[in-house]
C-alpha cells in the first residue's frame, strides 16, 4: 500500500504504533521490516506502521485522515 502523510497535529493518534525515524528510508523499511502491503503513515519526520491491514477501525480512521 501507499504511504500517506499525516499532519503533525494528529501525532497523538499514532504515537503508540511501531515507528522508524527520524527520516527513515521508507522503501527499505517496508521491504525489510514491515512488508510491502503494510499500512504506513508519515507524521513529521517519523514513519509509523499502523497495521498490516485496514480491518482495525482505529487504523482505518488514521489512514483516512492522512493525505
Amino acid at each position: 500500500m501507499k504511504t500517506k502523510r499525516l499532519p503533525v497535529k494528529y501525532k497523538a493518534l499514532v504515537e503508540d504504533f511501531p515507528n522508524a525515524g527520524p527520516r527513515p528510508n521508507i522503501t527499505g523499511m517496508k521491504r525489510k521490516y514491515y512488508g510491502k502491503d503494510s499500512v504506513c503513515v508519515t507524521c513529521g519526520a517519523y514513519l509509523y506502521k499502523v497495521v498490516d491491514n485496514l480491518d482495525d477501525k482505529r487504523a482505518a480512521f488514521i489512514y483516512n485522515l492522512a493525505k
